[in-house]
């Protein structure tokens, strides 16, 4: 894969994971409007800086393989993890509306499902665990490319 292509999915699934945070009324979703954008900038600025270090040319299979893993998490993050608001027991999971899961409260396919029943917990649970992945991944693949793009340069000094 060529850098070029690897910073084109990597802007599509930044576009995804935003777009499916937006799912999620609630103050996530709130943050992220009112901070104008810093706050995603924060969350992204590793992969962000990994992607854009990647010297040109082809991509290590090592990288790929990174950014892979760390997009998953990324996703499953995005897709899972529940955004809250001022009423308790309530929160809004873009997943559960896209696909009409968990306990609604208030209107049938409502955006919002109960914290408490299984789904809720399950993904509550499958969030947490993308945001623990993304941020362990987004730092391991920061560390990755930059180790590669170091080798690149000593053996390109070495000639």
């Amino acid at each position: 894969m060529t850098r070029r292509a690897l910073l084109l999915l990597q802007i599509a699934v930044t576009l995804v994971a935003l777009a499916a945070r937006l799912l999620a009324p609630g103050w996530l979703a709130a943050m992220m409007l009112f901070s104008l954008g810093l706050v995603p900038l924060v969350l992204l600025a590793p992969l962000i800086t990994a992607t854009l270090a990647l010297p040109r040319g082809r991509v290590a299979t090592a990288a790929v393989a990174a950014f892979a893993i760390t997009d998953l998490a990324l996703l499953a993050f995005a897709w899972a993890y529940p955004d809250v608001r001022d009423t308790p027991n309530e929160i809004a999971v873009p997943a559960a509306a896209l696909f009409g899961l968990g306990d609604h409260l208030g209107a049938p396919g409502g955006a919002f499902i109960a914290a408490y029943d299984t789904t809720g917990r399950a993904l509550t649970l499958v969030g947490e665990a993308g945001l623990v992945g993304y941020l362990v991944c987004a730092s391991a693949t920061a560390a990755l490319v930059t180790t590669l793009r170091l080798r690149r340069n000593r053996a390109a000094s070495a000639l």
